[in-house]
């Protein structure tokens, strides 16, 4: 049986709308896809706030953490000076009694000089 070939044959004008039909295709998948992609940067858009905050949150969280532990040691420092000061009082108070303990006035001089002087 012998081969057939086909002949295809058009006008300009069908060539014209056959190209305008695909520019309109093309142009139809754009649009769509302009729109899907709308539809997942809004769909993304409380994830991404919700990430920017958290982000300033840990980053106020490590500065509270970090004035907390500096804090800290300054209290501590405040509590050591304090004790030294009424280690001082009592035996400021034990020779205004008695008129004896000599050595804890010497004892409580000599650790408020250090403290003094370390500051």
């Amino acid at each position: 049986m012998p081969e057939t070939q086909h002949v295809f044959t058009f006008t300009l004008g069908q060539l014209a709308g056959w190209i305008a039909g695909g520019c309109g295709f093309i142009t139809a998948v754009a649009a769509a896809w302009a729109v899907v992609w709308k539809l997942i940067q809004a769909a993304r858009g409380p994830n991404a706030k919700q990430d920017a905050r958290l982000s300033a949150l840990e980053n106020r969280m490590q500065t509270l953490e970090t004035s907390i532990v500096s804090k800290g040691e300054d209290i501590n420092q405040i509590k050591s000076d304090n004790r030294i000061t009424q280690e001082a009082l009592l035996a400021l108070l034990a020779h205004g009694i008695s008129g004896n303990s000599i050595e804890a006035m010497e004892r409580a001089r000599d650790q408020l000089t250090r403290r003094l002087i370390d500051k």
